[in-house]
């Protein structure tokens, strides 16, 4: 990225690269992408190289010229690396001869007088440069001793109790053994120093237990779009997995296949092309999906950067990146400002209640000197009904007053104003509509209560305090989430979070 945020081009990452090596180095390729590589040419040797952007331009220790650099590189001396070694360590005495740092020298231990192979790098960036072998009988000699049978029997009933018992060979607490858990009579092969360090108990209890290949691959086959082939290990091992679609294979753990359910190459693949996408082949791809009706009238910068895009129709420009458009998103001026469910209730008004004439009604009421709307106002009658997401009307979103307010509000005009929930069965809301249009004696209905024919249920989050009074009804019981009445045939709502006040009739 530049400094003001755009993409680079290839001038500007052109003129970074003179402006960084003073012109010594020249861009002789195209910028994509700066974990994409290019060309770039050394003037004084004269020869290209290929480098990721990124790397060229990095402020500490930035890639130059692999020809020179190997050119000035001199390999070093079998006099100078056993002056290295003396300083290091003076009981050891160098005996082959120096050929490179990672091909293997004789040396000698002039304390316990054997000789080693080692390789120079690996041998002067260990914390204790000495023989390896004598290194090897320190490390042996300073083991504690292993734990016998006996002693991990009692250290096992200590930390699990006596449900636990260790059947079959023991080699060690580091060593894995067979566990047998005898309340559920299950055996697993583990290390006992996972469980005295983990204190992890029986698998097949704790509901832990490791997937078979079988297992996993039909927890695969619900995704419909990838095949195993390799084998199944466990959750964080890396499993080769073949994607369907593009045909391609690739390793991945268990777990991000099953969270993230997508294939890694093709989504490589589309971020590069969100990011790399020229503004010629952005429009084409605009032109395919929506024709002439929308037109990139902004300075672009990339895909995935916000442009301004004019709607023909309406004639109407609005800033949003041309990618919204691909996954298709349209003009927020022409979009409807309601719900499908609003959609749905209104065609079974108009099927149902020919005579009716329902319409979105706005009004300012001047006792509150506030502007309210109704979503569905039946004029003929004077009544509405307010269809309402769960979120963007509770307490956090709207003032605890707000829906009685609104209510009172039309009340004041002579409008009888109903709310409608979006957690409700649908069947239930139109049940209430056609209850209140067919009879005479129309009932109230609380805007924070679901009806039913022999419970009601409040909403917790809207009654966060205490459970509501509610006159003809007794409040039982709290609960999570309302259950299936066996009095009624229509299944009760599920929804959210903090829970439900429950009541019966009286």
């Amino acid at each position: 990225m530049g400094a003001n945020g755009n993409r680079k081009t290839t001038e500007s990452f052109a003129k970074e690269v003179e402006n960084l090596t003073n012109g010594e180095y020249v861009l002789t390729g195209d910028y994509i992408y700066s974990n994409i590589e290019t060309t770039i040419k050394h003037l004084k040797c004269g020869k290209e190289f290929i480098v990721k952007p990124t790397n060229f331009c990095r402020t500490d220790r930035g890639i130059r010229c692999p020809y020179c650099s190997k050119a000035n590189n001199k390999r070093k001396t079998t006099k100078e690396f056993q002056d290295e070694v003396k300083t290091i360590n003076p009981n050891i005495v160098v005996l082959g001869e120096y050929k490179g740092n990672k091909i293997k020298i004789l040396m000698k231990d002039l304390i316990c007088g054997r000789t080693f192979e080692s390789k120079p790098n690996a041998f002067l960036s260990r914390q204790h440069c000495r023989c390896p072998l004598c290194s090897m009988e320190h490390n042996y000699s300073s083991k504690k001793q292993m734990m016998s049978l006996k002693e991990a029997k009692n250290k096992l009933n200590q930390e699990l109790g006596k449900d636990y018992e260790i059947i079959g060979d023991y080699n060690g607490t580091h060593k894995k053994c067979n566990i047998l858990h005898k309340k559920c009579g299950n055996i697993w092969n583990t290390t006992l120093s996972s469980i005295f360090s983990n204190h992890s108990k029986c698998p097949y209890c704790s509901g832990h237990k490791k997937k078979t290949q079988k297992e996993f691959e039909l927890e695969v086959q619900k995704l419909k779009e990838f095949k195993v082939v390799g084998k199944y290990i466990n959750n964080r091992t890396k499993i080769c997995i073949e994607h369907i679609k593009c045909g391609r294979k690739f390793l991945i753990t268990p777990y991000g296949l099953l969270s993230n359910k997508s294939c890694p190459l093709c989504g490589r693949e589309l971020a590069i092309q969100k990011i790399t996408m020229t503004e010629k082949a952005c429009k084409q791809k605009l032109k395919t999906i929506v024709g002439d009706e929308y037109k990139i009238v902004g300075n672009y910068i990339g895909c995935s950067k916000k442009v301004d895009i004019l709607h023909t129709k309406c004639n109407k420009i609005w800033n949003t990146p041309p990618i919204s458009i691909f996954q298709g998103r349209r003009c927020p001026y022409c979009a409807p400002n309601h719900s499908k469910k609003e959609d749905f209730i209104l065609e079974y008004l108009n099927k149902n209640f020919p005579n009716l004439h329902p319409v979105k009604l706005k009004k300012k009421i001047p006792m509150y000197n506030k502007m309210f709307e109704i979503d569905i106002f039946i004029p003929e009658l004077n009544i509405g009904f307010e269809y309402n997401g769960i979120y963007w009307h509770s307490i956090l979103r709207k003032d605890k007053n707000y829906h009685k307010e609104k209510q009172k509000a039309f009340k004041s005009m002579g409008i009888t104003l109903y709310f409608l929930w979006e957690h409700w069965e649908i069947d239930d809301c139109l049940n209430i509509i056609k209850h209140i249009l067919t009879k005479d004696n129309q009932i109230e209905v609380d805007p924070y209560i679901k009806m039913d024919r022999k419970y009601l249920y409040a909403n917790k989050d809207l009654y966060p305090e205490k459970p509501p009074y509610i006159e003809g009804y007794k409040y039982i019981k709290e609960i999570m989430k309302p259950e299936v009445v066996s009095v009624t045939d229509n299944k009760i709502f599920t929804i959210y979070n903090s829970g439900y006040y429950q009541y019966i009739k009286q």
